[in-house]
């Protein structure tokens, strides 16, 4: 009993650790993605303010910012 109750805290810990530093959720990263594709500027800030993961990478490696660079959304890349 006890190892699974270490093994449960472990693992909460690591979830509390990775949302702390930013990896966000997969749901909130899509959102990123999704912004970033469409360079919706307001969406990427939304995204970010709950946690998305700048560095998060989608299939293939792709990250938010090349998503925007490759379709040409310059404000996107730019960022406010």
């Amino acid at each position: 009993m006890s190892r699974t109750l270490a093994l449960t805290t472990g693992t909460i810990a690591v979830v509390t650790v990775a949302l702390v530093l930013g990896q966000g959720s997969p749901a909130v990263n899509e959102s990123l993605w999704e912004a970033a594709r469409a360079g919706d500027t307001a969406r990427i800030t939304a995204a970010l303010s709950q946690g998305a993961d700048v560095d998060a990478k989608a299939r293939y490696d792709v990250t938010p910012l090349i998503f925007a660079a490759g379709g040409g959304r310059l404000e996107a890349v730019k960022g406010q």
